[in-house]
């Protein structure tokens, strides 16, 4: 594609050819480097060398474009100082874009910054690639051919915007700015809660807060709101509203029915089988079932219910699904799952199992939060009946939720004491064996100096349960065996596995057991929490274990403006102007217009392979804003009394083919990724990304930077005019 779009482009098979051998030295380089730098082949180095492939095309292609037009003695040496330093400026400012990579913590960094170094690294070696060898190879090249005269219509057309953004500039920027959107829409209308140190009523932030609902939370408020967010709120708005954030669920629903059952440590293993039995003969009840397959054990049992192929395309199976959640609601006590044939199930975690809505709540009293979430539980608890009940000390392993932490006492009295003979200390280290099976008990001297550790192994301890175990007797001497069931009494109480503190916030987890459809649930706790009243300084909501989580927005919104202010002082540093960069940063809204128009039309999900492109389109959008204001700044020395406007889309005419050349370039190597898309969103996000972006910066970004250059400088051309006159 990219060789297709280079001979389209060049109109040259010599140019072709050295365009892609100076990027087959730098590709070259990127794998010698990948060892040296401790860096592999991975879904994030891939994806690195995908998009650079793209990028290693923009810097040869300029160089070989001016090379075509510059011909004779020192050509390659007057080629070079045209476009050395909107090169230098557009490398740069690419390769800044991963400096706020390495200041990224967790996962974050581990993920993005290989992704960074590899892009960095062999953008440079590129840059030297494009000066060095394609300035070699130049003397091969033919001149540009002559253009026929009958593309002086196509030139006027294309031309046309360009003089109407340089005729009404003002008009042009405002156009812009509402198709991007300002973010009114993210100003609240309520100020729900406030820091910690002004929760007194009488502090000054619980007034301002008091000031703020009263000045803003008013009903004409409201309805204007409804008005105006979505009229200047623009393509983000809708971008933030309609675009799923992390991978989307997907489910591809099997032609079978699932019933699970989970059972307490302890229960009968026949027990389970009855339960079960009630669940089979239900579904062999059904004409349209084919066979039922059971399996059953001490902790859990398995259904699954198949069906006769044609009787599939009818109703009957979905019929027998219901009935058997009918028997699910009504079974109490268990942990119990109905699910297959459409994404919605049943599912109820009583028992102990790991399941339920899930909530956090946050505040900066451990305390007064444990009040508050004794206070939801009951809530909760309250208003529906299929509320089986509310785990208050959950704790997140990994990107799922556990169960608390569950300590097993025992009460060893005085009394115990002295019907046994048998000291605490002495118990203690008779029970050590069963709950510390992985501890040195003791040391054994072995010939010479050697001493070899101990460990007591009982055999049966992962599956014994308490009630086995206080019957079973434990040596605590040569002749002496106790059991516990008489001696002793025990309590089993849940204590929170770990506590988190984050932000000088105390977080808790819980989790709601309901019981009912997915759907019910999630409409039942939504209602819940809007109508619990949280105290201020505190919040409840419901945890989510996307990509995107809030401080990966937080992270991601500070590296976002980060790269947005280091390619400023770049192209600032490169112009030495603190006004030209500024025309060169309005590619970045332009970029984000295509962004978030390619996720809407597309309906992909903006996942981690979007983060990366998003992080990268700073940088690559402004080099095309850079071309057009380096000539722009060349002109403008060459002739300081020459109207601005005439030579912004002068500067323009000259540097269209170059960017959409490298623009070309840089989007084909995406298509494969939307044509052939993989099972995850990492690819398809990534490439939605890359072409909005670059392909709405292509065409909107000269535009707007011919509407910047010509503000208060528009003067009628009448001496002759530019679109006739390639060389004036």
């Amino acid at each position: 594609l990219v060789v297709l779009v280079l001979l389209f482009m060049l109109k040259s098979v010599r140019a072709t050819i050295v365009v892609l051998f100076s990027v087959g030295v730098s590709i070259s380089v990127a794998f010698l480097l990948l060892g040296p730098v401790g860096l592999s082949l991975n879904l994030l180095t891939i994806a690195g060398l995908v998009l650079i492939f793209g990028l290693l095309v923009d810097n040869a292609v300029v160089v070989v474009e001016q090379l075509i037009h510059q011909r004779g003695p020192g050509a390659a040496d007057r080629a070079l100082k045209t476009v050395w330093l909107p090169l230098v400026g557009g490398t740069l400012s690419t390769m800044v874009v991963m400096l706020p990579l390495v200041y990224l913590s967790g996962d974050l960094q581990a993920l993005f910054l290989p992704f960074g170094l590899l892009v960095a690294v062999v953008l440079a070696t590129s840059l030297v690639t494009a000066a060095v060898v394609v300035p070699v190879a130049g003397k091969y090249l033919s001149s540009a051919p002559a253009l026929p005269q009958s593309r002086g219509r196509f030139r006027r057309v294309v031309a046309t915007p360009y003089l109407l953004a340089a005729r009404f500039p003002k008009l042009t920027l405002i156009a812009v700015v509402l198709l991007v959107g300002l973010p009114v829409w993210m100003i609240p209308l309520q100020m729900t809660s406030v820091n910690a140190r002004d929760a007194d009523e009488a502090s000054p932030g619980y007034r301002l807060a008091s000031l703020y609902n009263t000045a803003f939370d008013r009903s004409w408020i409201r309805t204007a709101r409804e008005w105006t967010d979505p009229l200047l709120g623009g393509l983000m708005r809708k971008f933030s509203r309609e675009v799923t954030f992390g991978e989307r669920w997907s489910y591809n629903p099997a032609p079978s029915v699932y019933v699970s059952l989970g059972f307490p440590p302890g229960h009968p293993i026949a027990r389970a089988d009855s339960l079960m039995l009630v669940f089979e003969r239900e579904a062999l009840a059904s004409p349209s079932v084919s066979q039922t397959i059971l399996r059953i054990s001490e902790s859990s049992a398995s259904l699954r219910v198949q069906f006769l192929e044609e009787d599939l395309r009818t109703a009957e199976p979905y019929i027998l699904r219901e009935r058997l959640i009918s028997h699910a609601v009504n079974t109490g006590g268990l942990r119990i799952s109905v699910g297959g044939l459409i994404p919605d199930g049943y599912f109820s975690g009583s028992g102990g199992g790991i399941s339920g809505l899930r909530l956090e709540g946050l505040g900066p009293s451990y305390e007064d939060l444990d009040v508050m979430l004794k206070s939801f539980a009951e809530y909760v608890s309250g208003r529906s009946r299929r509320v089986a009940g509310v785990e208050l000390n959950s704790s997140r392993s990994g990107y799922g939720f556990g169960q608390s932490r569950q300590v097993l006492r025992f009460r060893w009295t005085p009394d115990s004491q002295l019907r046994s003979g048998v000291s605490t200390g002495q118990m203690a280290s008779a029970l050590a064996p069963v709950f510390r099976r992985r501890s040195v008990l003791g040391w054994v001297d072995m010939e010479g100096d050697v001493q070899t550790p101990v460990r007591v192994a009982v055999s049966g301890a992962d599956d014994i349960d308490i009630e086995r175990l206080i019957d079973q007797p434990f040596p605590v001497s040569d002749s002496t065996s106790i059991s516990l069931s008489s001696l002793a009494s025990y309590t089993v109480d849940e204590r929170p596995s770990s506590i988190e503190r984050s932000g000088q916030r105390y977080r808790r987890r819980i989790q709601v057991d309901f019981r009912g459809p997915g759907q019910m649930a999630n409409a039942f706790l939504d209602a819940a929490l809007e109508g619990f009243a949280v105290p201020v300084g505190y919040e409840l909501k419901r945890s989510s274990f996307t990509f995107f989580t809030d401080d990966v927005k937080r992270q991601f919104g500070w590296v976002l403006w980060a790269t947005i202010a280091l390619v400023f002082l770049i192209t600032a540093a490169v112009f030495e102007s603190w006004t030209l960069p500024l025309v060169v940063i309005l590619s970045v809204p332009t970029a984000g217009i295509g962004v978030a128009a390619g996720f809407l039309w597309t309906g992909a999900s903006f996942a981690e392979g979007a983060f990366i492109g998003a992080i990268l389109m700073v940088g690559i959008a402004v080099n095309d804003s850079i071309l057009l204001v380096d000539r722009y700044r060349q002109l403008r020395e060459l002739r300081p009394e020459s109207d601005r406007s005439l030579l912004a889309r002068l500067a323009v005419r000259e540097r269209l083919r170059p960017m959409v050349t490298t623009t070309l370039t840089s989007v084909v190597t995406m298509i494969p990724m939307i044509v052939f898309p993989s099972d995850t969103d990492f690819w398809q996000g990534l490439a939605v990304t890359v072409i909005g972006g670059l392909t709405a910066s292509t065409l909107f970004a000269p535009i707007v930077g011919v509407a910047a250059l010509s503000l208060g400088g528009f003067k009628r051309p009448h001496a002759r005019d530019v679109t006739r006159n390639p060389t004036s």
